[in-house]
């Protein structure tokens, strides 16, 4: 950047109370030695508008002032030069603790005697940026989307970063996915709009009222998927700053009477079959007490029913009127989610695909 080019040798004088470098005893040559800091190669990283280079360039400066009780514009030491840069020397080696905490950039620092004309301290300022993991909460909530895809929850990461430069934007996060185990349906085709896998979207961040930044996502399962394990592993600048487990298991499967290749058709009526996954115990349909539709994707509104018969036994029946969307005619099928609700449980549903006769 232009400032960063017009800093590329930025003398920064700092002051001190007149100090002498040489014992009353020691026969040497008094003189004034007059010093002052630069800063050369710098590369300065911030992408805010509120953490500039004159800032960065300050709290470094200020941490050498610090070492060498520095005031004021310029710091001058009389007696020996050599006694008074090792004295320097010394001091300004206390300051670089401090630095290994400020984050921004890279910098070389050079501390000359300007009397004599000698550099006598050199430090490279590293880019030392550190993003600390300080929260991680996961909610699930299992429900359909109009993407046709299962929401299994969200959660957000809470970051300390060190660098008051860096907007952590969602372009900054990666994530990695290790899929431990999973499921899908048994010979039912994959997902309507992606690949069939799973999919963990960064969404919105910000800065909360400690200075921390928040980082929202959503972990998103295809319809047809029965249970899933994922470990995510959360990734920024190069550094791993988080992870997390997450698990999907529908304990509930349907089948469809007449349905023989995983699809349901237009115009026809389909009794739903119950069964417990990984679980060999018969179902008990007299614990069925409503069926219905979890989700409505509103472009198949009245185009389909999901109830219960004169037998109280769940049935789906697709409309002669259900429609396709573009997308769906290019898929070459539609998503509808029948539920069923069983007493003492709670509700279940489980997506099912649809085809033109």
């Amino acid at each position: 950047m232009m400032a960063a080019a017009a800093l590329m040798l930025l003398l920064v004088n700092v002051c001190m109370t007149l100090t002498s470098c040489s014992s009353d005893d020691d026969e040497v040559k008094v003189t004034t030695n007059n010093y002052s800091i630069s800063f050369d190669g710098v590369s300065f990283h911030s992408t805010s508008s509120e953490y500039t280079l004159e800032m960065w360039i300050g709290t470094i400066t200020q941490a050498y002032k610090q070492a060498l009780n520095a005031s004021a514009d310029n710091f001058t030491l009389t007696g020996n030069s050599e006694q008074c840069d090792l004295q320097v020397q010394t001091a300004c080696k206390q300051a670089e603790s401090a630095l290994s905490a400020i984050a921004g950039g890279t910098a070389t620092v050079v501390v000359t005697n300007n009397t004599t004309g000698k550099t006598v301290y050199t430090y490279q300022v590293q880019d030392n940026l550190k993003i600390t993991l300080v929260s991680s909460v996961f909610t699930p909530s299992s429900k359909m989307l109009q993407s046709n895809q299962i929401e299994l929850g969200s959660g957000a990461l809470v970051l300390s970063v060190n660098n008051p430069g860096l907007e952590l934007t969602e372009n900054y996060i990666t994530v990695d996915k290790e899929f431990k185990s999973g499921a899908y349906l048994p010979g039912w085709p994959r997902d309507l709009n992606a690949d069939g896998e799973p999919e963990v979207k960064v969404g919105t961040t910000f800065k909360n009222e400690d200075g921390n930044w928040v980082v929202n996502y959503d972990v998103l399962l295809p319809y047809a998927m029965q249970e899933i394990k994922l470990h995510l592993t959360f990734g920024c600048k190069g550094e791993v700053v988080g992870s997390q487990d997450v698990e999907y298991n529908n304990p509930i499967q349907f089948t469809y009477d007449g349905c023989t290749d995983g699809y349901l058709y237009v115009g026809k009526t389909y009794p739903m079959k119950v069964s417990y996954y990984h679980n060999e115990k018969e179902f008990d349909y007299n614990s069925i007490y409503g069926a219905g539709i979890t989700y409505m994707n509103p472009n198949h509104k009245d185009e389909f029913e999901v109830d219960l018969d004169d037998d109280d036994m769940p049935y789906v029946k697709i409309y002669d009127t259900f429609t396709f969307t573009d997308g769906e005619k290019a898929a070459g099928f539609a998503v509808i989610c029948p539920s069923i609700m069983i007493s003492g449980e709670g509700s279940y549903f489980q997506a099912v695909p649809v085809k033109a006769q």
